[in-house]
């Protein structure tokens, strides 16, 4: 098959990594170019190469043959950095007297780059670009700019103002017909073509329609959505007028390209599509065929011959689905019913869990996973992250390894809205009262007001009975903080920070967090703590910071190294009640860096299975879980 692309030429990832060499090698000291040349098939490195690269210091053009001696690296990271040392230098030494011309020739063909973009995805293609770059140079040079820098600017230029660059084309035989092979091209690519054999897919597609919250029309000049007395939105008697008008030429359109596409059969075309089923009635191309040739827009199992005049004959097959429609959610689930854009749909989730197995939803997400989990701990992990492996390994796995985003509980599972009352999860309503306490540098009434106001503002919709009430709960909070043993310690303090990015070294991961409130006393003494909307209470039925004790105790040892002294007090507030717990490890923090080495080595020999605790029927991600992951 031959894929007939269009524009793009400069975004085009070959002509990236040219561009890349081309920079390393007129200014050595640009670390970016240098990454991106050496991360490309010219060097072939990867990206725990270049981590360890960078940790030699200096640039890493001028690390290059340190590194080619160095201990640490990986075998072909080792080949790939001393291939760049001797490439490099030779190349950027060379550049001037060789010439722009026959520099790129040397540096993509006779450096074998060439070879290996042919052998990869649309490498002829790839090729093609590569001969097409090199001309462009030749042009360049013969008209006299032949400097190296002035062909990097001239190309960055075309980048940057997104010129419409035709990428190369591929040999074909003079007739268009692509050699007998099939050529998959869009309509427009195909204008002034013709081919015996046309295929059109998807005729039953509908398009959503102009759906813009603005126009501006010939007629009626700007059309916008409104909002009314209650915040709710509406669209104007302009607007509407003009979302008809931009309808009504957008099917216009889409019959004009139908045609286009017809035309460009010489002996046959053939339609294919499914039955359309649309809840708003949008104009489709099955539908303008079935107009023209007079079959029912919904068709009968079966075949048919229809006669339209000028004797051309279009023979109509129907197939019924392989399943009964009543039974559509038992099918087999696939990795597109439950992942899409690296989330899972939970609505699918939870619509097919009642009949498709648990473990084929596990099996369905691994088909999209890493094949095997990675045999060190990992380079940067939050400190959450090892509380998550803490509690339940499977969890990690999930939503760590995976990066698969654990649902908001469902609706009926919390307190239903009150009349004038916008829903909102725990998680939401969470984040809402964090930002109101960073906000608030003091117990001042006007202070707190101002704090709530700027937390709403990222709140959605509009003004309203829900926001007057979403914003008296925040100021109640805010106000109970201020009114607390850790508030008034707040307000004497010496030194105040919030939401403060940390950084912990263990071994070879970095561990990094944000601590929401971090104090130094007026005694001089550090303490920190950590917000929770709520706390779950131990078997006495007190709150416990069980759940979060790793978490606070990596978090006291980094805040402690940076004071350089360790921390006096470290506790969890917990913002729905106005209650302050505070955490004592056993065994100190020693024993937290500890705990962090034994969670850390057990994510490095790949143990994610599950815990099997009461906890599992609470779960959220009891939907994918297949009794967890052995290890």
């Amino acid at each position: 098959m031959a894929v007939v692309a269009g524009s793009g030429f400069y975004k085009q990832q070959e002509v990236l990594d040219v561009l890349n060499l081309l920079r390393a090698l007129e200014d050595p000291s640009d670390d970016l170019a240098v990454a991106g040349v050496l991360r490309s098939p010219f060097f072939a490195v990867s990206d725990e190469g270049l981590y360890r690269l960078r940790r030699l210091g200096g640039t890493l053009l001028g690390a290059l043959e340190p590194a080619a001696e160095a201990s640490g690296f990986e075998a072909e990271d080792q080949r790939g950095l001393a291939r760049a040392a001797r490439l490099l230098p030779d190349w950027a030494r060379r550049k001037d007297p060789m010439g722009l011309a026959h520099l790129l020739d040397e540096v993509v063909f006779d450096s074998g780059y060439a070879a290996a973009t042919v052998a990869g995805f649309g490498g002829a293609r790839a090729y093609a670009n590569l001969r097409q770059m090199a001309e462009l140079a030749r042009r360049f040079e013969r008209q006299g700019m032949a400097s190296l820098g002035d062909y990097i600017d001239y190309v960055s230029d075309f980048m940057q103002s997104e010129m419409r660059q035709e990428q190369a084309a591929i040999d074909t035989p003079e007739d268009g017909s692509g050699g007998g092979s099939v050529r998959l091209m869009t309509i427009h690519k195909a204008k002034g073509l013709e081919f015996p054999i046309v295929a059109i897919p998807d005729l039953g597609h509908a398009s959503r329609g102009p759906r813009a919250d603005y126009f501006i029309h010939a007629a009626t000049g700007l059309a916008v959505r409104l909002r009314d007395d209650q915040g709710e939105t509406a669209a104007s008697c302009a607007l509407a007028l003009a979302r008809r008008e931009a309808k009504r030429a957008e099917a216009d359109e889409a019959i004009r390209l139908l045609y286009v596409a017809i035309t460009r059969a010489k002996d046959y075309a053939i339609f294919c599509s499914h039955q359309a089923y649309t809840i708003v009635q949008t104009l489709t191309w099955q539908d303008v065929l079935a107009t023209g040739t007079g079959l029912p827009a919904n068709l009968e199992e079966g075949s048919r011959v229809v006669t339209l005049p000028g004797s051309c004959t279009v023979r109509v097959s129907a197939c019924a689905p392989g399943r009964d429609s009543a039974h559509h959610g038992r099918r087999r689930v696939g990795p597109r019913d439950v992942f899409a854009s690296g989330r899972v749909r939970w609505d699918v989730v939870r619509s097919r869990a009642q009949t498709a197995p648990r473990g084929r939803l596990a099996r369905v997400l691994e088909q999209v996973s890493p094949a095997e989990p990675p045999a060190r701990p990992p380079q940067r992990v939050a400190a959450t992250a090892l509380d998550v492996y803490r509690r339940c390994p499977a969890e990690y796995w999930w939503t760590h390894v995976l990066g698969v985003e654990a649902p908001e509980p469902e609706a009926d599972t919390l307190r239903a809205p009150q009349a004038g009352e916008i829903f909102l999860s725990p998680r939401e309503r969470g984040l809402l009262y964090h930002r109101a306490l960073e906000l608030a540098v003091s117990p001042d009434d006007e202070d707190i007001r101002r704090a709530v106001e700027g937390a709403l503002r990222r709140a959605d919709g509009g003004p309203g009975p829900w926001r007057r009430r979403l914003a008296r709960d925040a100021t109640e909070a805010v106000s109970r903080f201020w009114a607390s043993d850790l508030g008034r310690r707040v307000a004497c303090a010496k030194a105040a920070y919030r939401e403060m990015p940390v950084l912990l070294r263990l071994g070879e991961t970095e561990i990094h967090g944000i601590v929401d409130l971090v104090l130094e006393n007026p005694d001089g003494q550090w303490e920190l703590a950590d917000y929770k909307s709520r706390l779950a209470p131990d078997e006495t039925g007190k709150p416990s910071v069980e759940a979060y004790r790793l978490q606070l105790g990596l978090y006291a040892m980094a805040v402690s190294r940076w004071a350089g002294r360790p921390a006096s007090r470290c506790s969890i507030y917990v913002i729905d009640s106005g209650t302050l717990v505070e955490y004592h490890p056993a065994g100190g923090l020693k024993a937290a860096e500890t705990e962090a080495h034994e969670v850390l080595s057990a994510i490095a020999g790949g143990r994610f299975e599950c815990r099997h605790t009461k906890k599992c029927s609470h779960c959220r991600l009891g939907r994918l879980c297949d009794y967890g992951r052995a290890g």
